[in-house]
C-alpha cells in the first residue's frame, strides 16, 4: 500500500514527465520551423521537467517536493520571461499550459501568486512587442484561465479538506474515529 506522499509524488512525477515530453515535441516543432532560440528554451525546460520528474518520484518528504516545485516553476517562468524579450508572440502560447500546470503542482495560494506575477510581467513584455489587440486578447484569456483554474483548485482543496475531516471525526457525533 502506498502512502499519500508516495502517491502525490508519483502523480506529480508523471505530470512533470508529460510536461518534459511535450517540451521535447515543442522543441522539435520549433526546430522544423527554424526558430532555433526557442529550441534551446524548450530543451532547457524539458531537462528541468525531466529532472523534477525524477526528484518527485524518489522524494519522501512532501515539503521538499513543494519547495522544488516552487523553485522549478519560478525558474521556468523566468526563462520564458527572459526569452519573451525576443519571441514574445510565440511564447504567449507556452505560458497558459504552464499556468495551469502550476495549479496542479503547487498549493493554491502559491499558484495564484505565481500566475498573477507571471501574467502581469508577460503582459508588460508583450505590450512592447505586439499590438494592443494581441496584448488585450492574451491578458483576457490568461485572467480567465487563472479565474477558472483557481476556482477548480479551490473546490478540490475544500473537498479534500472535508474528506480528511470525515476520516478523522465521526460525522454524526463529531467524536474522533478509533483509526
Amino acid at each position: 500500500m502506498r502512502t499519500e506522499v508516495q502517491l502525490q509524488g508519483q502523480v506529480i512525477s508523471s505530470l512533470y514527465l508529460l510536461a518534459g515530453i511535450i517540451m521535447v515535441v515543442l522543441g522539435v516543432q520549433n526546430f522544423r520551423y527554424g526558430m532555433y532560440p526557442l529550441v534551446y528554451t524548450a530543451s532547457l525546460l524539458s531537462l528541468t521537467f525531466f529532472g523534477l520528474a525524477t526528484y518527485a518520484r524518489f522524494t519522501y518528504q512532501l515539503s521538499n517536493l513543494q519547495r522544488a516545485n516552487v523553485a522549478a516553476l519560478c525558474f521556468v517562468f523566468l526563462v520564458l520571461l527572459l526569452d519573451a524579450q525576443t519571441h514574445a508572440q510565440q511564447l504567449m502560447y507556452w505560458l497558459i499550459p504552464l499556468g495551469l500546470f502550476a495549479y496542479i503542482a503547487l498549493p493554491l495560494k502559491q499558484a495564484k501568486i505565481l500566475n498573477i506575477v507571471a501574467g502581469l510581467c508577460f503582459t508588460a513584455v508583450l505590450f512592447h512587442h505586439a499590438d494592443l489587440l494581441t496584448v488585450s486578447l492574451f491578458a483576457t484569456s490568461y485572467v480567465l484561465m487563472i479565474a477558472f483554474a483557481g476556482t477548480f483548485a479551490m473546490l478540490h482543496q475544500s473537498r479534500s479538506r472535508t474528506l480528511v475531516e470525515l476520516a478523522i471525526h465521526e460525522p454524526v457525533t463529531s467524536a474522533y474515529n478509533i483509526r
